[in-house]
């Protein structure tokens, strides 16, 4: 490539930096390929830590910054025809092209048509979801309501229509709260959070809103459970804590509390605590 488009990849990999600061979270990975001729060069990079990337290329693995990484990537164009560039992140693609001809940019966000049926074999999913069973797929499977063939478990089909009906209730009032800072959401009692983890999918890979939740159960083996299920999904804009609500200290504004899974004394608790840190709305 040649001086001109390095300079202007230098002026995308500028926004691009920005970006991966803004929304770290939903981050899930860079791909390259380099072309010269016949010839393709692919490599990868995957976020290892907080601030950290593993990047493979030609065999090797570094473990570099993000500014690092688009350097490298930058000075190895400067040796092949042509560059394409992957930016990944939940639910959005990235997509930066360059040769010696220039460079573009474009966004290819996930589409979801509300036509799409689940893939289940029961009449009782012929209804609009708003969790579309193939886009939710990786979900599905890590909550147990998908089998690994890609179907809904027909002991799971009732409780998927219950978690899309609860999704349904609450679009209105997310949609109401949309904007552009981070939106903080506390489960109290979350158990193994399974609405939590459908919620997160939904406001971040659907509705595009940046959300961070907080799941709070006095149950260290439910919390171990959902850091598990947080874990394979790889949504890192969540925290789980086993302790009382009460015990509980952050400077965050919360904006949204969840307890539809406390009982007795923690559902008041849970209120209590909605009241406390003045929440948009309590469920």
């Amino acid at each position: 490539m040649n001086k001109t488009s390095l300079d202007k990849l230098s002026f995308f990999f500028l926004g691009l930096s920005t970006r991966f600061q803004e929304n770290k979270d939903l981050f899930t990975g860079l791909n390259i390929s380099y072309k010269t001729g016949l010839k393709t060069i692919q490599g990868a990079a995957t976020l290892s830590s907080q601030d950290i990337l593993s990047y493979h290329y030609q065999g090797t693995t570094k473990t570099l910054s993000f500014e690092e990484v688009l350097a490298d990537i930058k000075k190895e164009a400067a040796h092949y025809e042509a560059l394409v560039l992957t930016y990944e992140e939940r639910g959005t693609k990235l997509l930066i092209e360059g040769s010696q001809k220039g460079v573009t940019m474009h966004t290819e966000t996930l589409k979801y048509d509300n036509k799409e049926e689940p893939k289940a074999t029961s009449t009782l999913l012929r209804r609009e979801y708003y969790v579309k069973a193939e886009k939710a797929a990786p979900l599905l499977k890590a909550i147990g309501i998908m089998s690994k063939e890609g179907k809904i478990k027909n002991d799971k089909i009732r409780k998927y229509n219950q978690i899309d009906r609860y999704v349904e209730l609450l679009d209105a009032q997310f949609s109401a709260l949309k904007k552009q800072e981070t939106l903080y959401i506390m489960d109290v009692g979350c158990g193994k959070s399974y609405l939590s983890f459908v919620l997160n999918y939904y406001l971040t890979e659907v509705k595009r809103m940046k959300c961070h939740f907080i799941g709070i159960d006095i149950s260290p083996e439910v919390i171990e459970t959902s850091k598990k299920i947080q874990k394979t999904l790889g949504y890192r804009n969540m925290e789980f804590h086993a302790m009382d609500v009460k015990d509980f200290k952050d400077p965050r504004k919360i904006d949204v509390v969840l307890s539809l899974h406390a009982c007795d004394t923690a559902t008041d608790m849970a209120l209590a605590y909605g009241v406390y840190q003045e929440a948009d709305f309590i469920v």
